[in-house]
């Protein structure tokens, strides 16, 4: 939409690398709550997950700095959320722009990928956690909304049914993977060397049946690249997608 933001804290800018190279001039601060780092830069506004109103005494000050935009986390269809910010920074017409942009970047992927998918392709995301549990996220949360809305690829029954259709993530044990297999499987993991991930894997029972057996393909993400799932991150996160599927 036009506008730089100013600074964010050190957990989303070390989360965040695919947006480096958008964000040349960007302060960092330690953590939200360091409220007279915040106020040294004299903000215009501060945008915030509705969830910070767990810290009232944090909130109350980051409104006596400035105005504080609240956005709900992971409840909104990607692109209805750059609507709405686009609504309520004035800039209506900056977001449709990228949006439609956006949207044609989404058809050509689609036109790219389709000679390598067979008919009855599925794709799935999961997610690493810290819990050694595999996050299945739903529809508004990390690149699930690349994978199924923007690339069009289809979620095998089990994903569609019990996460997709109902709007909530699913947390499974390695053991349960095979019920959610996918044709391509694509791992967010908390690591940059994903090959070396990729070979302690192969190591386990589990993962040999789902590639040998069930014939999946296995494409690794970093988590630091992939944690994002705010529109320009999507956008960022479709071209490493398209890749890994037509190599």
């Amino acid at each position: 939409m036009g506008i730089q933001p100013l600074a964010t804290t050190r957990e989303l800018l070390q989360s965040s690398k695919l947006l480096h190279k958008r964000l040349p001039t960007i302060l960092e601060i330690e953590s939200f709550d360091q409220l007279d780092a915040i106020r040294q830069l004299e903000p215009e506004l501060i945008v915030a997950p509705t969830y910070f109103y767990n810290y009232p005494d944090i909130m109350k000050t980051l409104e006596q700095i400035a105005p504080v935009l609240t956005i709900p986390w992971g409840q909104l269809d990607k692109l209805e959320e750059v609507r709405l910010l686009g609504t309520l920074l004035g800039r209506t017409h900056e977001a449709e722009e990228w949006i439609a942009k956006l949207q044609q970047s989404a058809k050509e992927a689609r036109e790219v990928i389709q000679p390598f998918l067979k008919s009855d392709t599925t794709a799935g995301i999961f997610e690493l956690s810290h819990d050694n549990l595999w996050l299945i996220p739903y529809l508004s949360v990390r690149s699930a909304y690349t994978l199924f809305e923007l690339l069009g690829l289809r979620a095998p029954q089990t994903i569609q049914q019990e996460i997709l259709q109902t709007g909530k993530h699913l947390k499974v044990t390695e053991q349960d993977l095979p019920v959610y297999a996918a044709s391509h499987m694509f791992l967010i993991v908390p690591t940059d060397d994903t090959e070396s991930f990729r070979a302690q894997l192969m190591q386990r029972s589990i993962w040999q049946q789902l590639v040998y057996e069930q014939g999946c393909q296995l494409h690794l993400l970093k988590l630091n690249e992939f944690w994002f799932d705010d529109g320009l991150s999507l956008e960022l996160q479709l071209d490493v997608m398209v890749k890994l599927l037509t190599n």
